[in-house]
């Protein structure tokens, strides 16, 4: 009898030892299973991550040609200039000659119309083919473009802030890019551009803004959301320079235009429904102090500060029309004033 029980009981070991050894084993099997998936998850993510990384950084001669990066599928400046490009970031709207180019240019057309160099960056644009300026060379540096035509660029963090113009007939002109946007690869979407004319001749300069989009679509990449990137003191500069320009301008354009400063006076005799009589008026203007009195026939008719509106002058009751074309003041019917003096007193 004892020994039967101890067989029972070495059986129902041996029962509970099989029975842990599965549930370990499927255990085992269902962690490893788990452990498994999230590694093919987590591949699967990377591979993403990777493939996302690769297309925002994807970089070409032809998209740095427009200050591009990416999986760029169009690029729009309007809807007559745009540039697009396949996956791998090769223009594919590249201009090519029409028929009517190679009937009447046979042999400037035996070239292609873009040049590129054995890296594969665009050196040359033929635009026409009988002009006397029918092409753009291309200069570049560290895989951007540096020269253009007779225009250099100057970048900070892959933006181009400056572009300096050869002097043309004793002018200068440069560009300075401001207030960029940027998309979510990181081109840029938005900027202004403010042009600063230098007149060598006459020791003048003056300032003139405008703003520049682009849209971008992209082949598989999500270009959303926008960011503002701060500008540099270069930049400011610009800003500033334009906003004191514009403020002087304003105050200039009070004042009327340069050539009204001085003494005028007419001298005549005109016909009125009452018989001929005879006209003697003067007017002072001070543009400096924005000051005029006028005189006729020897009595203050006005005296103070003048404003300017449309083509007139006025000053208390009196208004003065502005000939702009003549440069010269109309006393009324036809008569006008002759200038005598280009001081104020």
């Amino acid at each position: 009898m004892k020994r039967l029980l101890i067989i029972l009981s070495l059986a129902l070991l041996l029962v509970g030892y099989y029975t842990s050894s599965c549930s370990s084993s499927s255990a085992d099997k269902a962690r490893n299973d788990s452990i498994a998936a999230a590694e093919l998850e987590a591949a699967r993510l990377d591979s993403i991550r990777q493939d996302s990384i690769a297309r925002r950084n994807l970089t070409t001669p032809d998209l740095a040609f427009n200050d591009l990066h990416g999986d760029v599928k169009r690029c729009e400046f309007n809807s007559d200039y745009y540039f697009t490009y396949d996956e791998n970031g090769k223009w594919t709207n590249e201009p090519q000659w029409d028929e009517s180019d190679k009937k009447y240019c046979p042999e400037r057309t035996k070239h292609p119309k873009v040049t590129r160099n054995k890296e594969g960056y665009i050196t040359r644009i033929y635009w026409e083919c009988d002009a006397d300026y029918e092409y753009e060379d291309i200069g570049w540096k560290d895989g951007k473009v540096k020269t253009r035509f007779n225009s250099t660029y100057y970048y900070d963090n892959d933006l181009i802030i400056t572009q300096e113009n050869e002097e043309e007939y004793d002018t200068q002109v440069t560009y300075t890019y401001c207030n960029y946007e940027l998309d979510g690869l990181g081109n840029w979407v938005k900027r202004d551009v403010i042009e600063k004319i230098t007149d060598t001749y006459q020791n003048s300069v003056r300032y003139d803004k405008k703003t520049e989009t682009r849209n971008i679509t992209y082949h598989n990449s999500n270009g959303e959301g926008r960011v503002s990137v701060p500008n540099n003191a270069k930049q400011e500069q610009a800003l500033q320079s334009i906003k004191s320009y514009n403020e002087n301008q304003k105050r200039e354009d009070k004042k009327g235009p340069e050539w009204i400063n001085g003494i005028w006076e007419v001298n005549t005799t005109v016909s009125t429904g009452m018989g001929s009589m005879r006209v003697s008026a003067k007017v002072y203007i001070d543009r400096d102090s924005q000051q005029l009195v006028a005189t006729d026939c020897g009595t203050t008719v006005a005296r103070g500060i003048y404003r300017i509106s449309g083509n007139s002058i006025y000053c208390g009751d009196l208004f003065i029309d502005m000939d702009m074309t003549n440069q010269r003041l109309e006393y009324g019917n036809g008569v006008y004033y002759r200038k005598v003096s280009n001081k104020y007193l």
